[in-house]
């Protein structure tokens, strides 16, 4: 049976004996799910990220799932790095959580952890459940794509909560039987686009035209977003110089564009 209702980011890791979640962005995906997993599809990649860090910090602050003993987020593209090394369970959570170098094997099998696997459509590990060794202690030494298996599989800590992020491509590598649960992240509705983007887009693209309109030479209309949010950004540094004085800095560029790739 298949049921659909809303779901806040703070209910992800809720639910009566649920174990694992993965976020997922496809229409039909819904599964009714009472145990292990929870799959979770957003639309772009920004947005289950986006996604993850509110419900991480959002627990590090105290707000909410304090149920939870341990958020321990784990990037797949990070996972890629040392896709070829060996290690334990253990071990993997102390080279991406170094503040858990005192953690004991005996506390990950007591704690309440969520795992959260963040962007398995990012990983290169091919995720074979059928053929790869069952795990069960956390100090064996196994390679990570046969951890990350074991872990979703439920041989591995099997009172963890394990939250998957991933398009709808790569969440299918996982069986059906590891999933309890299927989140779809929507996009904004129609009457949400039409007050977002009369609020937002039509506010900056007035701005970019009045500046280029009242010049003394007027120049090219923009032609693409590029130009748009480039125009746009010279029209705040102009401001900001009139409002503060002094010259804006290349390297504040820089860092700003650093930073937002």
């Amino acid at each position: 049976m298949t049921t659909t209702c809303c779901c806040k980011c703070r209910d992800v890791c809720s639910g009566k004996n649920f174990r694992a979640h993965s976020v997922l962005q496809d229409e039909g995906l819904e599964k009714d799910g009472r145990g292990r997993a929870e799959s979770t599809v957003p639309s772009w990649v920004s947005l289950k990220r986006s996604i993850v860090q509110k419900f991480s910090l959002d627990w590090a602050e105290g707000l909410e799932n304090q149920d939870i003993s341990l958020v321990l987020p784990l990037s797949c593209r990070e996972l890629n790095l040392i896709r070829d090394e060996q290690h334990s369970l253990l071990s993997l959570l102390h080279v991406f959580h170094p503040t858990l170098q005192k953690i004991r094997a005996e506390d990950l099998t007591v704690w309440k952890l969520l795992f959260i696997f963040d962007g398995l459509d990012e990983s290169r590990f091919s995720l074979g459940f059928n053929k790869h060794q069952v795990i069960s202690d956390v100090t064996q030494v196994s390679s990570v794509e046969v951890l990350l298996v074991n872990l979703i599989q439920g041989n591995l800590l099997p009172s963890a909560l394990i939250w998957i992020t991933s398009r709808p491509a790569a969440a299918y590598q996982i069986p059906p039987s590891c999933v309890d649960r299927i989140t779809e992240v929507r996009g904004f509705t129609d009457s949400q686009k039409e007050e977002y983007f009369r609020r937002v887009f039509c506010w900056i693209t007035a701005i970019v035209l009045e500046d280029i309109m009242t010049r003394d030479q007027r120049g090219e209309l923009p032609k693409t977003l590029t130009d748009l949010y480039s125009h746009f950004l010279m029209v705040q540094i102009k401001r900001k110089k009139q409002k503060y004085g002094g010259k804006q800095r290349p390297e504040e560029l820089t860092k700003a564009d650093k930073n937002s790739f």
